[in-house]
């Protein structure tokens, strides 16, 4: 097992939220994920590449989403913020539909605020239990 999870959340502002409170959230996901889960690695490559690639530079910009698919090809699970109640940034797009396309999990960054024995046992409760042979 990998044990990599993508943190998938927004990098530019926009008109409600600024680039920094998105660098801010998305700190504070790689930490929870590494304070909770400390068997488990946070990669976000929008905390990473911004500190030596300018985002509005289109090229340095395609650089980095192409390598941020690069890191999602390695990990087991992505971490998106809002999945299903707020419009994901078109970068956070690209990445869930690979994601969705590569057989990566998709789960809410919610999921890993959870300590791990809750997230194991809301694992557990979801899948169905096999009934054993009569």
């Amino acid at each position: 097992m990998k044990n990599m999870v993508y943190i998938c959340s927004p990098f530019r502002g926009s008109s409600k939220v600024s680039e920094a409170e998105n660098i801010r959230r998305a700190r504070h996901y790689c930490e929870i994920v590494a304070r909770l889960h400390p068997e488990l690695m946070p990669i976000a490559p929008h905390l990473y590449f911004p500190q030596f690639m300018d985002d509005r530079d289109p090229d340095c910009r395609a650089y980095g989403l192409a390598k941020g698919i690069e890191l999602l090809d390695l990990c087991d699970t992505i971490a998106v913020e809002g999945l299903g109640v707020m419009e994901p940034s078109e970068g956070m797009a690209r990445e869930i539909e690979y994601a969705k396309s590569h057989g990566i999990k998709i789960v809410d960054i919610e999921y890993f605020t959870r300590p791990k024995a809750a997230k194991d046992a809301a694992d557990s409760a979801a899948a169905p239990a096999l009934m054993p042979a009569t």
